[in-house]
């Protein structure tokens, strides 16, 4: 039996798609390793030191330009605040200079802090996982240090492959070599590499080459919780109107609103609210042309905490999907639609569409899901989306689900050693 260090900038209760799955695979991860410590961000609130198990700690740190508060009710995202504005428009000017991303004062408090938990705990494997980037800057720096340790790095999506219209988490265009150079580094000195499908396919042959035999290619997989998602309330939304729900990031660049709202907008016959929650990158002026909608009603909320979310999803009527528009990468939102089993309106650009190609390549088309192509649609599929909305239809769970969920990934995350004999 050995000890991990997980270095995770989100962590539960501030969580993001990566790190709900490393929440759900520490209970597989503790029966391997006789100690766990997760090094994560801290935020107003939370505390920084903090006991999961008898096996798992949590270690929090952060720079106080970093750390906010630990929001537990959805804020309404109000445009016309000009003090909101204003600091969004300054974060996004300061973001867009700084490098590796906007968790670059992180890098400096997490690396001490690792550092003294290293000279203590003397851990045999260390786990990196981005977003953001800054994560493998720390671990990178720590192996440096300490080059016995086993150094797993978890890309999912990595600079290499990703430009400014992919969002790549930092200005592309003034870093490329940056990344490329430090993302070099990171694979030299990783012993594994995880990356998405997508990204593998992406990834440039003369880096693919040298980490080819590091490399573990992780397929997309259910970060819901099934146990939490059985036990949430089904009463978040209360009135006589049906329920729309987006829930997850926005973004100008790859995740863009503007059609969905477009199309959802013109479906005034429905008597509906429709929520879009979550944080929403470059898209303020798009979404202010929506909000004083009345049929049907847009509501737009901030990004709420893993509880309310899935009480958001248990209580909606239909689920609402807005497909990216690269194909570097595949949003893992769309395996937690499917467990929900509700109707599904997905929003694709053409039928090359990642999710698409994903849903039809498993088979998981189906009478629950509604498909609003772009590049066809039409007046009269606008009255089959209404009617699609309307209409009840009987459900069941895909058995193809089992092959995404969380037993199975387990099994390829125990491939890891465990020892420090390399």
């Amino acid at each position: 039996m050995s000890r991990m260090l997980l270095i995770i900038y989100n962590f539960k209760p501030q969580s993001s798609n990566q790190s709900k799955k490393y929440e759900l695979l520490l209970p597989y991860l503790e029966k391997k390793y006789k100690e766990i410590d997760v090094l994560t961000s801290y935020h107003a609130g939370l505390k920084y030191t903090e006991k999961l198990s008898d096996i798992t700690t949590v270690y929090r740190t952060n720079h106080k330009w970093l750390a906010k508060g630990a929001r537990e009710k959805p804020a309404v995202i109000n445009s016309k605040n000009i003090t909101q504005k204003i600091k969004r428009l300054v974060k996004s000017i300061v973001y867009s200079f700084l490098w590796p991303d906007f968790a670059r004062f992180w890098i400096r408090p997490a690396l001490k802090l690792a550092i003294d938990l290293c000279q203590i705990k003397n851990y045999d494997t260390v786990v990196t996982v981005s977003f953001p980037f800054s994560c493998h800057i720390v671990g990178l720096k720590l192996k440096n240090m300490f080059p016995c340790l086993y150094l797993i790095v978890d890309y999912i999506d990595p600079f290499a492959i990703l430009t400014n219209k992919d969002d790549s988490g930092n200005n592309s265009l003034l870093y490329r070599y940056f990344n490329f150079h430090y993302e070099k580094r990171v694979n030299f000195a990783a012993n594994k590499i995880l990356l998405s499908y997508q990204s593998s396919n992406n990834y440039p042959q003369k880096l693919l080459k040298v980490i080819r035999h590091k490399l573990l290619v992780v397929p997309p997989w259910q970060t819901l919780s099934c146990t939490d998602f059985e036990n949430a309330k089904n009463n978040y939304f209360g009135g006589n109107k049906l329920s729309l729900l987006y829930i997850g990031s926005l973004y100008a660049r790859i995740r863009n609103p503007e059609y969905a709202l477009s199309i959802l907008s013109r479906a005034s016959n429905l008597n509906c609210n429709i929520y879009f929650v979550g944080h929403k990158e470059g898209c303020d002026k798009i979404i202010s042309q929506y909000k004083s909608s009345v049929s049907p009603a847009f509501h737009f909320l901030d990004k709420v905490n893993g509880g309310t979310a899935l009480e958001m999803l248990k209580s909606a009527d239909i689920l609402v999907y807005i497909d990216n528009s690269t194909s570097k990468q595949l949003p893992s939102k769309i395996l937690e639609y499917l467990y929900v089993n509700k109707k599904i309106i997905l929003f694709i650009n053409d039928v090359s569409s990642p999710t698409y190609v994903f849903l039809k390549n498993h088979d998981f088309l189906s009478a629950m899901i509604f498909v609003v192509n772009k590049s066809v649609f039409s007046d009269q599929s606008l009255l089959k989306l209404e009617d699609f909305v309307r209409k009840d239809i009987n459900s069941v769970r895909s058995p193809a689900l089992e092959n995404f969920n969380i037993e199975k990934f387990a099994e390829v995350y125990f491939c890891f050693p465990t020892n420090s004999n390399y």
